[in-house]
């Protein structure tokens, strides 16, 4: 038990630092690192009132582009990697059932997706109050729970994919830019199938920030959209295990 254990542990470990050694790390600091550039540039122009960062920042720029965009890189590459270096077969020999395997991968991809969209946050929002307005409201608190249960339920979706699919990166841009940008779009409840959606709503309930148009926004409650993100992230790594543990890869080899 003991020596499963172990395996277990030193699985998780691995993988997080062939994740923290990959170029998709590099990718995603330097992309934080040009949205840190743009705050600090636009926050020389003009002090940052709170609606503006929320609205141009935590959920223009955060929430609907950096986010999926981090998740998908580390999520897709968590079993994707593996696949694509033609390692994947000689992991699938090792005497590990394949869902702890799937788990493992996701456990180890998740850590660094949050503490890249969570650190974000902080960072972006740390650069803004120095520049801030005097009335500048702090939107960490209010916008924590929603980019992290965000970044949980992503993560899970596109190791989902990366499970499933061979290019399963394609597959996720596609689903980012086409379904996600789409369906976060259109008016009525066709929207609430997005992540992006509840993220949003998460973030709008209780706090400073209020849609525009809230009757063609039509938020959900606070408390709802972080059950369905929940649900979406626990759903997803039970389906991708079970659908990792009956796939054949041979034409990995």
């Amino acid at each position: 038990m003991m020596s499963f254990a172990r395996s277990l542990a030193y699985l998780v470990a691995y993988s997080a630092r062939r994740q923290f050694r990959s170029k998709k790390m590099l990718l995603s600091s330097i992309l934080l690192a040009l949205l840190a550039g743009i705050v600090l540039l636009v926050g020389f122009q003009e002090p940052w009132k709170t609606k503006a960062f929320g609205e141009y920042i935590v959920l223009g720029v955060l929430g609907a582009f950096f986010l999926p965009m981090v998740t998908l890189l580390f999520g897709t590459g968590a079993l994707g990697d593996d696949w694509e270096e033609k390692s994947l077969v000689y992991l699938l020999t090792r005497p590990i059932p394949r869902w702890c395997i799937f788990s493992c991968k996701f456990l180890a991809a998740a850590p660094w997706a949050l503490a890249t969209t969570v650190g974000a946050l902080f960072l972006l929002e740390r650069i803004a109050f120095l520049q801030a307005h005097e009335s500048f409201i702090s939107l960490f608190g209010f916008c924590f729970r929603a980019i992290l249960l965000g970044t949980l339920a992503y993560t899970a979706l596109f190791t989902l994919l990366g499970a499933v699919f061979r290019h399963s990166t394609l597959i996720a841009i596609g689903y980012v830019f086409i379904i996600e940008v789409f369906l976060g779009s259109v008016p009525g409840i066709l929207k609430r199938l997005s992540i992006r959606f509840h993220v949003w709503s998460m973030i709008y309930d209780g706090g400073p920030l209020h849609p525009e148009k809230e009757m063609f926004f039509l938020p959900v409650s606070g408390e709802t959209a972080s059950w369905v993100l929940t649900s979406v992230a626990v759903g997803c790594v039970i389906i991708g295990a079970f659908l990792f543990s009956r796939r054949e890869y041979r034409d990995t080899i």
